[in-house]
């Protein structure tokens, strides 16, 4: 049977090249399309426009759902770490995105719990974060409170990620510790409802040391300031009312940086330090003081103090009127006359003299009449130096 007969079991074509058998088609080349340019143009646009659009429809679905697929953010982990040369704290979030949608994070947000200001009482693999966002605290926020932290990290589907914030006070208040407890919420795309990551202790500009609260060393020794002895009781009352403080706040849940969980085990709340003993002494040889109601003034016997009544005896001064008995050593103190008069006196810089504390300035003043010294006498070493 012929070749390509309609009946035949065996059809073929023939493979010649450039044509076609049979009908009005044979003999023309197979890419004659290719001679008119205009026709594969508008063809290769239409193709062109037509990815372009369903890949920015498949984009768009794969950000904001199709089908019910949708970001997932979970915390892994939030750290925080307090830098006192630095004076700032940072708050490091680990995150990952379970869905199957890009998120964004578009924002943090802390809300203050609760906030302390510390008195400074003593005159003395891991993934690589991929973001840095910083923020100032306020100085004095009320509970509840906001600070809102513009952020812009991606979460890709089904991967992690890290990205931090650098938390400072407006102003350089290192003699005061502010102290947090905020609440962190993480902003995504449009959700209604941020991702919880908890609660966090924010310590700025650092973390507290032994300087600001009350520790069982100090409570162990009778005198812990022995630089000079004196303040002792104000000092110690601010740093156990420090303690006080820390003990109540970090008794609550939340992230805290190292030195910050440091802190609970060396806080202690007893006791205040008791008012040292100031004694007044003008000459060697006479028994120190306290609220004396006569003493030597005068160590060649020109000058008495007698009648004192003491309105005032701290750890910072002694206040008190009396009368002064001073010789007038006309013509000489052998064979002066003492003459009383009113006056009011203030012991002031107490000093370590031998083993006891002396005040070492003494200013008297004569608010009516007065020697010949003048209405006013300043005595700036007025303690005996004992040498003991």
């Amino acid at each position: 049977m012929p070749h390509g007969h309609p009946g035949s079991n065996n059809r073929h074509r023939t493979h010649g090249r450039g044509h076609h058998p049979g009908g009005a088609g044979a003999g023309k080349p197979r890419w004659g399309w290719l001679r008119h340019p205009l026709v594969w143009l508008a063809t290769l646009a239409t193709a062109g426009v037509t990815a372009f659009v369903v890949t920015l429809a498949t984009g768009y679905a794969h950000h904001f759902g199709s089908g019910g697929g949708s970001p997932r953010l979970e915390v892994d982990s939030v750290t925080v770490t307090s830098s006192a040369s630095a004076l700032k704290s940072t708050v490091d979030f680990k995150m990952r995105n379970t869905g199957n949608q890009l998120a964004i994070i578009t924002g943090v947000r802390l809300s203050i719990l609760q906030f302390a200001k510390l008195t400074h009482c003593e005159s003395q693999g891991a993934l690589t974060s991929t973001g840095t966002y910083r923020a100032n605290m306020p100085e004095s926020p009320r509970p509840g409170a906001r600070v809102n932290i513009p952020v812009s990290q991606q979460v890709g589907p089904d991967s992690a990620e890290e990205f931090k914030i650098e938390l400072r006070i407006p102003r350089d208040m290192s003699a005061a510790i502010y102290f947090y407890r905020v609440h962190l919420d993480l902003l995504y795309d449009n959700a209604a409802t941020p991702v919880d990551a908890g609660e966090a202790f924010i310590s700025l500009p650092f973390a507290p040391n032994g300087e600001y609260y009350w520790t069982p060393k100090d409570a162990a020794v009778p005198d812990p300031f022995p630089f000079t002895g004196l303040g002792a009781p104000g000092i110690s009352r601010c740093m156990i009312n420090n303690s006080k403080t820390l003990r109540a706040l970090l008794s609550l849940g939340g992230a805290r940086s190292g030195q910050v969980r440091a802190i609970p085990p060396q806080l202690s709340f007893c006791c205040v330090v008791k008012t040292p003993v100031i004694r007044a002494a003008r000459c060697p040889g006479v028994s120190p003081a306290v609220r004396p109601v006569s003493m030597t003034i005068g160590c060649d016997g020109t000058g008495d103090l007698e009648k004192m009544k003491w309105s005032a005896w701290t750890s910072s001064h002694a206040k008190g009127m009396g009368i002064a008995r001073i010789n007038d050593c006309t013509p000489s103190c052998a064979t002066g006359k003492f003459h009383a008069y009113p006056v009011t006196v203030l012991f002031k810089n107490p000093i370590v003299n031998g083993q006891v504390l002396e005040w070492n300035t003494a200013i008297l003043t004569f608010p009516s009449g007065h020697p010949p010294g003048g209405s006013r006498e300043v005595f700036n070493n007025f303690a005996p130096i004992t040498g003991g």
